[in-house]
């Protein structure tokens, strides 16, 4: 059954992006490429910049790169996004800058502030978390809030009045649980795509699957309107990557890393919560992330600071190059965000995600035991 936010939410609290008439094909490729053509033109233009004023970033733990690198390319990611959305908006008449859309661009804008001094000059890590709770907010604020989810078992879960309303085969949070739900996703999905920023092409390439699926998504939805935000950031991150692959000439920093987490956890919530999807696309990365805080704090060291026991280490360990780990991750990504878009209820999607996890636990395992124990010399 296809669900459209429309069936269930009051006229009153209905997005005007949320729109019945399909763009043309045409339309969606100029929007696509416009976006990537910009951000390769910006990307280029940030690297000089970059190279100039000496804005690069060192060989280190964790690091595939032998030498410096220009880090600051999530400024040329976000600025391409916002380019066009303006652009988008500005001559399409069906498109209107609503609340959400500012507080999308707010919300993005200030955490990619940040996290760019962060790549320039570096920062501690509480003001960074401050800095990913401030740009939740932001977003929350401009009523971009998980406000429900979909029933996985068709209305047959009850809850105290405090805590949630089950109606229509949906489930509405009270407002102080959507708040920290919100919270957690949003403050989650940055963490997730910084933490596996760790080989080239590696964020960006999972993030161009993850806006792509999300995009197709909206269009199954019928969301034609909220379906142009996947797809210009899709385009921004296609843009990024030709200088970002293996051997990357540019990177994108933390600040590309959570704007795209930002970016990617917010769209999923615009036009209805498409949290078992987005799950689903990113799960290989929020499993490590998981992994790794546990992992970390079992061992007595600080959950936040980089190390080398991510998935994609371990795979280095057995020998894979950069670009075939790229290459795994992408397409466990695919692989899954395909299934999800084909799954027709959300309990099937539940059952999809738990399988994954499995998968990837059972690799973390495995790997951890069976690597060789010592990191390639391009790594260490």
């Amino acid at each position: 059954m296809v669900y459209c936010l429309a069936d269930i939410v009051p006229p009153s609290q209905r997005s005007f992006w949320v729109r019945t008439v399909q763009p043309a094909t045409s339309t969606l490729l100029l929007v696509l490429f416009s976006a990537a053509i910009l951000a390769l033109l910006l990307t280029a233009a940030v690297r000089r910049l970059a190279l100039r004023l000496q804005w690069l970033d060192q060989p280190g733990v964790g690091r595939v790169h032998k030498k410096p690198v220009p880090r600051i390319g999530g400024l040329a990611i976000f600025a391409a996004f916002a380019g066009i959305l303006f652009a988008t908006i500005w001559l399409r008449e069906d498109l209107e800058f609503d609340t959400k859309i500012l507080g999308l661009l707010l919300g993005a804008g200030l955490i990619t502030l940040v996290m760019l001094i962060d790549d320039v000059r570096g920062l501690p890590p509480l003001p960074k978390f401050l800095a990913q709770i401030a740009a939740a907010a932001v977003a929350i604020w401009f009523d971009i809030v998980i406000e429900f989810v979909r029933d996985p078992f068709g209305g047959g879960i009850s809850f105290p009045e405090w805590l949630a309303t089950p109606l229509d085969n949906h489930i509405f949070f009270a407002g102080w649980l959507s708040i920290l739900i919100t919270l957690f996703w949003i403050v989650g999905m940055m963490n997730a795509i910084n933490f596996v920023d760790g080989y080239d092409g590696l964020a960006g390439g999972l993030s161009f699957i993850g806006a792509g699926l999300l995009f197709f998504l909206s269009l199954s939805l019928q969301q034609f309107s909220i379906a142009f935000l996947p797809l210009i950031l899709a385009g921004a991150v296609l843009g990024f990557l030709p200088l970002n692959v293996y051997r990357a000439r540019i990177i994108m920093g933390d600040s590309g890393a959570h704007f795209l987490g930002f970016a990617l956890g917010t769209i999923a919530i615009v036009g209805g919560a498409k949290l078992a999807t987005t799950l689903l696309i990113f799960g290989v990365p929020a499993i490590d992330v998981a992994w790794s805080i546990i992992r970390r704090t079992l061992q007595g060291g600080r959950f936040y600071q980089r190390d080398t026991g991510h998935l994609h280490h371990r795979l280095s360990e057995l020998g894979l190059p950069p670009l075939a780990i790229a290459i795994v991750y992408w397409s466990f990504s695919a692989i899954f965000g395909a299934i999800a878009l084909l799954l027709p209820t959300p309990l099937q999607k539940i059952y999809a995600l738990g399988i994954l996890g499995v998968i990837v636990a059972a690799l973390l395992v495995v790997l951890a035991h069976s690597g060789k124990g010592k990191l390639p010399s391009e790594l260490r």
